[in-house]
């Protein structure tokens, strides 16, 4: 579902759990972060070859609406656009609507697929996501038992990291 909607119902405990989700202070007050389950890399998508973002004025960024991307704002007065989902935002670039894209890294080839002129990424951050528990729920047990299955799996991929066929790309990757 959209992030917008899945944050709305774990508020007013219209489900139980969410995934994947950042941890961020407001969230908190209505649900419990699960704990670390995995990082993902968020990268800035571009048609264009930009100089530093930082160094650029007035850059037009799609994010998913609730999307925690004003952290990742550069440049000076960013203008932010918020779309439903990841596709929508990877439209509005293709058409020349907006100038970056924030989304994780692991979706480029998917929204990118077909699309046959360049395009550019470009780290923005690293990110640590787990689930999110509705403070709602009326199991007491459920805030536990999802803590200690995701401890589990961290220790599982921590154990066979080798084995599990993840894309991952190196943090030291530039492009």
């Amino acid at each position: 579902m959209p992030l917008a909607q899945m944050l709305y119902r774990l508020k007013k405990g219209g489900i139980a759990a969410g995934l994947p989700l950042v941890q961020t202070s407001d969230r908190d007050e209505y649900a419990d972060f699960g704990g670390l389950l995995f990082q993902t890399e968020y990268v800035y998508l571009l048609i264009e070859d930009l100089p530093p973002l930082d160094s650029l004025t007035g850059l037009r960024f799609a994010f998913v609406r609730k999307f925690v991307g004003d952290k990742l704002l550069r440049g000076e007065d960013p203008q932010v656009i918020d779309v439903s989902d990841w596709a929508q935002a990877v439209e509005l670039l293709k058409r020349g609507r907006v100038d970056v894209v924030v989304l994780p890294w692991v979706l480029i080839d998917t929204y990118m697929a077909g699309y046959n002129n360049p395009y550019f990424d470009r780290t923005a951050a690293w990110v640590d996501l787990s689930m999110y528990i509705s403070h709602r729920v009326d199991d007491s047990d459920l805030t536990q038992d999802l803590r200690e299955a995701i401890r589990e799996c961290r220790f599982i991929a921590e154990q066979n990291q080798g084995g599990w066929d993840i894309p991952q790309r190196s943090r030291d990757s530039k492009n």
